[in-house]
């Protein structure tokens, strides 16, 4: 639960020290944040949406959930590409750092993810 949060805020901020770094073993280092805090933060994801869904259509919400993911990293990336095409690239990775990190700040005490956060919520059919 709470790891899932510290993942997702590491995701946000860790591109934030790349785009300030000056330094190779700090960008270096702020790169190895990034991947760590995305492979975690997808691992435990597809591992909570596995835990919460009924036997019956698991493997049809996890087939799903793996095309939106990686269908939405893309579109993302181009949209990336596209803004760092009009603004330094360094701002186009602190600005959607920070944009995710205080996203997931704000939604965090919506009620689902305070049970996914806080590991209280294991089914999809509960009430």
């Amino acid at each position: 639960g709470r790891l899932f949060y510290y993942f997702a805020i590491l995701s946000g901020l860790a591109p934030v020290l790349l785009s300030l770094s000056t330094n190779l073993l700090v960008s270096m280092f702020a790169t190895m944040l990034m991947g760590l805090g995305q492979a975690g933060f997808m691992i435990i994801s597809t591992t909570i949406i596995q835990i919460m869904s009924p036997d019956y259509i698991r493997g049809r919400i996890a087939g799903i959930y793996a095309m939106y993911a990686g269908g939405s990293m893309a579109l993302f990336n181009f949209l990336n590409g596209l803004v760092a095409d009009f603004i330094d690239p360094g701002y186009s990775l602190a600005i959607q750092g920070i944009f995710f990190t205080l996203l997931v700040i704000i939604y965090r005490n919506q009620e689902v993810l305070k049970n996914v956060y806080s590991g209280k919520s294991y089914s999809l059919n509960q009430g």
